[in-house]
């Protein structure tokens, strides 16, 4: 198994991971995903944006769409992190929000799970060195 794919499979791993831990405010990573999405009309929603670049970017990485992989990787990260400027969530469809006071492991192996996927980026684009091949 090469380095590439070993990250990837973590990156999976992890991320399947972060949904069953408690995320922010003792909500369950799976419960952020399914209601994250509702942050939007009130502005709180934009990390939530993270679930649709990492995939993309697996699918990148997967497709050997290197610098695509590592750029949606990194944008990903930037998404994940964007809560901490703006640390409010949405607690209920009404349109009220609620200040996170409780940031839980979810949250941040979540985040490992987009840095796991940066690493498999970064290793499929590092080029092998080796001896050159030689027509006899």
């Amino acid at each position: 198994m090469t380095r590439r794919t070993a990250f990837l499979l973590a990156s999976f791993a992890l991320y399947g991971l972060s949904l069953v831990l408690p995320a922010v405010n003792g909500h369950a990573g799976i419960e952020c995903l399914v209601a994250g999405w509702f942050g939007f009309g009130s502005g709180v929603g934009f990390s939530w944006l993270a679930n649709l670049s990492l995939p993309a970017a697996w699918t990148c990485i997967g497709a050997n769409a290197k610098s695509a992989g590592l750029v949606l990787c990194a944008l990903t990260v930037v998404l994940m992190l964007s809560i901490l400027a703006n640390p409010f969530m949405m607690a209920s469809t009404s349109g009220a929000t609620t200040r996170i006071t409780d940031f839980g492991p979810g949250y941040f192996v979540w985040i490992l799970s987009a840095l796991a996927a940066g690493l498999s980026a970064l290793f499929s684009s590092i080029r092998r060195t080796g001896n050159p091949r030689r027509d006899a």
